[in-house]
């Protein structure tokens, strides 16, 4: 955006000089403001304003241009140029594109009102260009309203595919992924070696719920899940299996490496002073240990019970 506003500058400097030179002091006035605004509009760019006062300042500035330019033309009797109706239809395709109908369409009077009652008593330097014009106008209004529908269609697409695949309560994947991941895996003819599956049960969580209420077993769930994200390392794939119950698939991870993962987490879950001393048992198995995905995740969920049967807030990685 730099780079162009300081092109537009430069490019409306250059008109000027020669509008100045060729004896035409309005058109080369107007060509001055224009390089102002634009320089203007590359500094506020290179401060990197934040889009909310952006957006706004810049639809100030053009719509400021418009009636200074309206008034100076009225001063000097001029007739009106095509100029001013590109201003117009630029501040309505803008305020089209940043905000919503109802608040563009404000900024669509504020610009363009002006410029129609100036009419009444400024005649057009180039009708058939008003016509033009008005009609330039009205296919911007359809082409930002299809682009806003476009886009509220995708930003629903996006949600329902979330819908699909996320647990609403962690955010965390669903069974659907882990289970399209591990399928995959399984049936490839090289099945990685270094692929680990664990499944983690928070001991005890039942009396949360009973004691707490729901409520608060939701928090819980919801602090875990964010343990996990931040202890796991980037790549991990983690999903909520199911009540307490969480997945993750470890890629790149040797046994040994992926043991010393899941160690790393249940100590971090350990040392949490707000989930009411909970801690985890865990179940991991090797992707190479299994040929289907029904005995692989038989094979981690059996090694859960055994931790949970040997004192609980340990992982088993062998029955």
């Amino acid at each position: 955006m730099v780079l162009l506003t300081t092109a537009l500058a430069l490019g409306y400097g250059f008109f000027a000089t020669i509008a100045f030179k060729e004896n035409a002091p309005v058109r080369g006035e107007l060509a001055l403001g224009a390089a102002g605004l634009s320089a203007l509009l590359s500094v506020l760019g290179w401060r990197q304003l934040r889009l909310t006062v952006l957006y706004p300042l810049i639809l100030c500035l053009i719509t400021g241009l418009v009636w200074t330019t309206l008034v100076v033309l009225s001063l000097r009797a001029q007739p009106i140029p095509s100029s001013v109706l590109s201003s117009c239809g630029l501040v309505l395709g803008l305020a089209l594109t940043w905000y919503p109908l109802r608040v563009a369409l404000r900024w669509a009077l504020a610009v363009c009102l002006p410029v129609a009652v100036a009419g009444f008593w400024a005649s057009y330097a180039d009708p058939p260009a008003l016509v033009v014009g008005g009609m330039l106008l009205l296919l911007i209004v359809y082409i930002t309203q299809y682009n806003h529908e476009l886009i509220r269609e995708r930003a629903t697409r996006q949600h329902l595919e979330t819908l699909v695949i996320r647990d609403p309560l962690t955010g965390l994947y669903n069974r659907r992924v882990p289970q399209e991941q591990l399928t995959q895996l399984l049936g490839q003819k090289g099945r990685p070696e270094d692929v680990a599956v664990v499944l983690l049960d928070l001991d005890r969580f039942k009396s949360i719920n009973d004691t707490f209420g729901h409520r608060r077993g939701d928090e819980v769930l919801v602090t875990v899940s964010s343990v996990l994200s931040q202890q796991f390392p980037a790549g991990t794939l983690l999903c909520r299996w199911g009540g307490e119950e969480f997945l993750i698939i470890l890629y790149g991870h040797a046994v040994d490496q992926a043991r010393a993962a899941v160690e790393q987490v249940l100590e971090a879950v350990r040392r949490r002073t707000d989930l009411d001393g909970l801690t985890f048992s865990a179940g991991g198995a090797m992707l190479t240990e299994t040929l289907d995905l029904q005995d692989l995740i038989a094979l981690a969920d059996s090694r859960l019970y055994a931790a949970k049967a040997a004192g609980r807030d340990q992982a088993c990685w062998a029955t």
